[in-house]
This record gives structure tokens, sequence and C-alpha cells, in this order.
């Protein structure tokens, strides 16, 4: 589709931009009519009756060299993804907003509403201001972290090594051994964590780059040596310890006398008594107050908010994930017929799962007799390039525009959908009135975590689940086709409750109507109940199963292991979504994931079928286009005054004028150039799945 075709999203946000005198700006795009912002919580227009489907446009975003421009430029794209987490989190301040999946945690005592509006790449005297901010608190941390370790330091050896020896020997006891043990948990594993993370800080310091590393010393912490663990126990024994500490003051006087004389003996620590030091581990993890003054895309403040989550989550005690995985995993194997083992994996998290039914349709199949198996293509007949990932529901365009039909007697496939950070599980129920997520017990994790319901396998048990295939979640394509908010006259409770997922690489070793099924249409419900009673909460599952599977989409390809940490990718979501009517798709919505990468990491690893490629200085090649990189390629160089030359080439065509627009405007005309070439693309693959057919 040439350029000018290409109209303007009237759903995007825009931000004055001044524009440079020297750049030649494009002509203004045509008026566009008006929609509904609210339309984000419907599922169908209000003038047209319409139904609207919405999808995830997911976008590889390759950068050259990321200087001030290129930051505003990734600012105006999105913000930072979150890991996903199947546990809870803390009730916390959003600021009004829902806490969805994929909604950014940010620290109770953050000053988001004062930076909110403004851009994200901060410029002139507020760069510097929030630069002097953010090493006055790195300063502050390394500070109060030395000061931490010393007071626990004489905890354990001024307190809890006298006293553990003291019970050894009945003639200086002074309390028992039992107390001596449990007073103080397991302050011997805290002190040396708390020495281990400071020595880096100091390195850190040393090393003049603070700005550019405080992330990765967290989250290395937290995440990769779990340095803080130890807080998990200490924090879990803390009501026992101060009974403890309550009734030994009361039963035993020399304790009493004891504590106090060393208080006065202890130096160093400002005569803190022994209670103030039995709770300084529990209000030390750190708080990593510093991401408040880092620009939202910086890599450093997307490892501080990961380090963050993992922080919290210590403070609350929650299970560590090796415990969820593990225990997540033992209940699915125990209560899934035939669960493959090769899902068990100690670097796969589970994350969601959805109860649904599956109605299959008149829609062709990897292999449909009379005609030629489409297996006949290639070994990946579905795919469009060997390489790609779907980055956007292309075929979800085509099926949504032309719904495949239902057979008349046609029976639907009870069904649950289990989603991990890189799978997809397809798992048949016996019947309607059975819920794979209450039998297997993922509808509520702390509690299965905590082993208050421990499900044995029964093999004459009438809740019987059965697996019924995988897929990547890479190859999955899904398209919300019922995401409302409210109910409509001309709309059906039932249609507010459908989704479709097209699989690139459908299950191909199962039987009946479980294999060879590219297209699923399906309709959540909420076993044994009907979804009349309560279809908000059946619709609230579907909103969160198809949220998450976006951003775990997004995200996947975070977690590749690399030899280089820096080539990894971080993961960015669009505030706002998008119009497609620009595309060809009046009643399409896009929100955007993007997964910004240096060039180098990104040729060594699977690509999208659309890469955005960023080049500020506008020297760098061109991205690899076609069999072995993305179908498309976008490329831009943002300039000074908010502008930035646009251009983009396929396989079969270059194109050489380089428009000149609105930084503003970038994000729409990327996605409805994207859709426009995917759309084709389906077209061109649909038609040839039809001749295969006839």
């Amino acid at each position: 589709m040439p350029p000018s075709a290409i109209t303007s999203s009237p759903l995007k946000y825009r931000q004055p931009v001044t524009r440079h005198r020297s750049a030649e700006p494009f002509a203004p795009l045509p008026p566009t009519k008006p929609i509904d912002l609210n339309s984000s919580t419907k599922s169908t227009d209000r003038e047209t009756g319409s139904k609207i489907t919405r999808r995830a446009f997911l976008c590889d975003i390759v950068v050259e060299k990321q200087g001030e421009e290129t930051a505003n430029l990734l600012a105006h794209l999105g913000q930072p993804l979150k890991p996903l987490s199947i546990l809870p989190s803390a009730p916390a301040s959003t600021n009004g907003r829902p806490n969805t999946p994929s909604r950014l945690s940010i620290p109770p005592d953050s000053e988001e509403d004062e930076l909110e509006g403004k851009s994200p790449g901060w410029s002139g005297p507020r760069r510097e201001e929030m630069s002097n901010r953010l090493n006055n608190l790195i300063e502050e941390l390394v500070r109060t972290e030395r000061s931490y370790l010393s007071r626990i330091h004489a905890l354990k050896t001024s307190y809890a090594d006298r006293l553990r020896l003291f019970s050894r020997d009945p003639n200086q006891q002074l309390i028992p051994p039992y107390e001596a043990k449990a007073m103080f948990a397991n302050i011997e594993a805290i002190v040396p964590a708390s020495a281990s993370f400071l020595t880096d800080l100091d390195a850190m310091m040393q090393s003049g780059r603070a700005e550019d590393l405080v992330g990765d010393v967290c989250l290395r912490h937290f995440k990769n040596l779990r340095t803080f663990d130890p807080y998990r126990t200490y924090l879990s024994k803390q009501d026992e310890s101060q009974k403890l500490f309550q009734d030994s003051l009361k039963k035993f006087h020399g304790f009493a006398s004891f504590i106090e004389s060393t208080k006065y003996q202890t130096t160093g620590i400002g005569n803190i008594g022994l209670r103030e030091l039995l709770m300084e581990p529990v209000q030390r993890i750190p708080r990593l107050a510093m991401i408040k003054c880092m620009s939202p895309i910086s890599s450093q403040h997307a490892k501080l908010l990961e380090a963050i989550e993992i922080a919290s989550g210590i403070a609350r005690c929650d299970p560590d994930p090796q415990t969820v995985r593990a225990t997540v995993m033992y209940h699915l194997e125990r209560n899934i017929d035939n669960f493959p083992a090769k899902l068990f994996s100690n670097s796969r998290d589970y994350i969601d799962a959805v109860d649904v039914e599956d109605l299959p349709a008149e829609y062709p199949t990897v292999s449909s007799p009379p005609s030629r198996p489409l297996s006949s293509l290639g070994s990946r007949p579905l795919s469009i390039s060997s390489n790609s990932n779907p980055s956007m529901a292309s075929f979800g365009s085509l099926t949504s525009q032309s719904p495949p039909t239902a057979h008349a007697a046609a029976t639907p496939l009870n069904c649950t959908l289990f989603l991990f950070d890189d799978k997809l599980m397809i798992v048949k129920r016996q019947s309607s009135s059975i819920s794979g997520r209450k039998v297997t017990g993922t509808d509520d994790i702390q509690k299965l975590v905590r082993g208050v319901s421990v499900m044995e396998k029964n093999p004459i048990k009438k809740d019987k689940l059965s697996f019924r295939g995988q897929v990547d979640i890479l190859d999955v394509i899904a398209s919300d086709t019922g995401n409302g908010g409210e109910f409509h006259v001309f709309e059906s409770k039932a249609e507010l409750l459908d989704f479709h997922l097209f699989f690139e690489r459908p299950p191909l070793d199962q039987s009946g109507r479980w294999s060879s099924r590219p297209f699923r249409s399906y309709t959540t419900v909420h076993p044994p109940f009907s979804t009349a009673l309560d279809p908000v909460a059946t619709r609230r599952d579907k909103l969160r199963f198809i949220q998450n599977l976006w951003a775990a989409q997004a995200l996947a390809r975070t977690k590749m292991s690399t030899k280089d940490p820096r080539s990894v990718p971080r993961a960015l979501m669009s505030e706002h979504e998008l119009s497609l009517e620009g595309a060809g798709d009046p009643m399409g919505r896009a929100r955007c994931y993007w997964d910004v990468w240096e060039r180098n990491g990104w040729l060594d690893h699977r690509k999208a079928k659309v890469a955005v490629h960023i080049d500020e200085e506008g020297m760098a090649s061109n991205l690899p286009v076609g069999e072995d990189g993305p179908l498309l390629c976008i490329r831009l160089q943002p300039m000074t005054g908010g502008l930035c030359r646009f251009s983009y080439s396929t396989a079969d065509a270059v194109d050489e004028d380089r428009m000149v627009i609105d930084i503003s405007e970038i994000m729409d005309r990327v996605v409805t150039t994207g859709e426009s070439h995917l759309l084709e693309a389906a077209l061109t693959f649909s038609t040839q799945i039809w001749y295969l057919q006839v």
C-alpha cells in the first residue's frame, strides 16, 4: 500500500510538537472521523453496531545507537512491560487505574503522577536535575546498606552467637537452646547476603558508572544470585521471634541483664537495643526509590522494575518462584492424563488458564481429504517466513472479516487452555460441568502452593482431564472478538465472551477434531455455572487471559539465552489502542508491543514479521528482509524538532522516498503500514489454501 493511502489513527493521543524549520514536513493528513475514546471498553461501534476486533501488534525495534532523539522516539512508543506474575500483588495505589496483568508496578512513594504527561526522554535542565537526584539516591542506598550491615553484624556477633554459645553450657545458660536458635531465625544467612550486596554496590560506585549499572546489580542479586532469598525465612519467623523475645524477658532475668549491658558495650550502632535490631532485616528490603528518577525507556529502569517486583514478593513472604513452578507442574501432571514430560522445565513458568468451549468450524485444515496436505508445501506450511514470528493478527484480520461458519450439528469441545511463558497447552474436559482450573488447583495459586488442598490422581474420578496438544506462543495469533465493557441491544452476552486463536503450527499428533485445525473459535465459560449467571466475571477471565497471552508473547523473547546480557531485548507496550481503519480494517483495534534490540542481538535470534530500524545518524546498512528476516522493515531516522524520516522496504520493493512526519504520528504510521502489508500476505496465503482445497 502506498504511503499516501495510510491514514492517521483517531485513537492516538497527540502531543504538541515543534517542527524544525530546516525539515521538509510531510503534507498534512486528511481529517479523520473521531472515534469514542472509551471504545476500548466496548465490543461494538456505537454508530454502526459492527463488532470491534482487538489484537496485538508485535514488532521488533532494532536500535543502532541510542542518542537523545532515539530515546524520545522510544518514549512515544510505549512504557516498559513488567514481568508477569501469577501471585496477586499487594494492595497498592495505582493512581485510579486498574491493576491489569500488564500494569507496571510502581513503588508507592514514586512520583509517577509528577512525571506523567512529561516526555520520559527528558531534556535540558530536567535531565540534569533527574541525573543529580538519581546519583544522590544511589549514594544513599550504598550508605544505608553499609550502616545496616554493621547493625545486623552486631546482632549476630554480640547477641545471637553469644547466646547460642551460652545455651550449650548449663552453667552459663541465659536462655534455653531452642529460644537462642529460634529468636534469631537465620540471621547467619542474612549477614553474608547483605555483605555480598554491599560489595557489588561499592564496586559499582568505584567504576564511576553507577547510573548505568544500578539496575544490573540489583536484578543480579534479587533474581540471578537470589541473594535476598534468606529474608523469606527470616520474615516468615518474625512473629515467633518477637514472642520468644517477650517471653524470655519475663522468664529469664539473666537474659534481660545481658541485653541491657550488651547494648552499651556494642559500639558503632548508636546504642540500639536487641528489640530494634531484631526488626532491622524486616524493615530493610531495599526499596530502590531511585527508579522515580530514571527515564522509563532506560534498560536500567526495566531491570529495577523487575527487582522491585521480586523485593515486593519477598516482603509479602510469597513463595519463591522455584516452589511455585514445582507445585503447579506437580498438580498439572497429577490431574491431566498424558501430560507430556517435556513440559517440565526449570525455565518454564505457568502464567494463566481459562475454561472455554471450542466450536469447530468450516475452516481449512492442515490436511483436509481429499485435498493435498499443506505439509507438502514445506516444513512450516502455515508460516509465511520460516524465521518470523506472528507479530500481529494478520490472519486474525482475515478471519474477523470473513468468519468461518460452524457445522449445524457440531457439538462444542470442552477444553481448558493453560498458558506458560513459552507454550500454550490444550486440555480436554470430560464434561461441560468440569473446570480445568479448579481440578488442577490453578484457580487459586496461593492456596495451591500453601498445600491447603493436595489433589491426588484417581483413575476412576469423574473430573477427568486429557492432554490434547501444545503450541509455541510465538506461533499463536489471538484476536479478541468480543471485548465488551457493557452490553448493547445489538449484541448477545455470549458474543462478549468470544475470542479467536490462529495456530501457525497447529497440533498434528492428536485425533479427530483436536488435530490439524489452525483456526480455533473459543467462548469463555465458568463451569459448572452458566455464563448467564455471572457474565461479568466470565468476561473478566477472558480479558485477563488474552492480555496475559499478548504480554507473554512480547516477553517471551526477552528470556532467550544469550552470551551477552546486553543483547537481550526489553519489551515496551503502548499506552493506548490504535485504529486499523487506515490498514483496511475499520473495526480493528491494536495494542502495540515492541521488543527493543541492539542490532547484533537481533540478527542472531528469531525475528518478528515486522521490524522497525531506528538509525539516528542515518548511516547504518539496511536490515535483511525476506526469507531470513522480517517481511517488512520500516526505517526511522529521528531528528531534532520532534520530526522523523520514514521509509520502508520489503523483499520485493524499496521505498526510496523518505518522508518527514511528526514523531507523534510514528506509531500509527508503523502499525497501519505493517498491517497493510501483512494483510496482503495473509490474503495471498488464504488463496493458496483455497486452491489446495479445491
